[in-house]
């Protein structure tokens, strides 16, 4: 086996297998946190939202198009991950499939 083939077939599968979670977890522990950029100065999303709303007072769409926005990031980030994690499964070997 050449290196580049252990690398592809061997150990890159079980190391995603062993940190898809736990970075999957990062990824939406930073998106939830980045509201604290707010208190750093940082113009994101909710800065926006609030500018938004005190030049036009629509507080529901400045904000629900914020948590639309929020939302939608996260969900595709939990399935990238869910994407992630089902390439590298090993047959057999999910919980799943045992209940199954």
């Amino acid at each position: 086996m050449s290196t580049f083939q252990s690398y592809h077939l061997v150990l890159i599968p079980q190391a995603l297998r062993i940190t898809v979670p736990t970075l999957t977890s990062e990824a939406l522990g930073l998106l939830k946190n980045t509201s604290v950029a707010l208190t750093i100065g940082l113009l994101e999303l909710t800065a926006q939202a609030q500018q938004i709303n005190e030049y036009t007072f629509k507080t529901f769409g400045a904000f629900g198009s914020a948590t639309i926005v929020y939302l939608v990031t996260a969900l595709l980030v939990y399935q990238a991950a869910a994407f992630i994690e089902r390439f590298v499964e090993i047959p057999g070997s999910s919980t799943t499939a045992a209940r199954g």
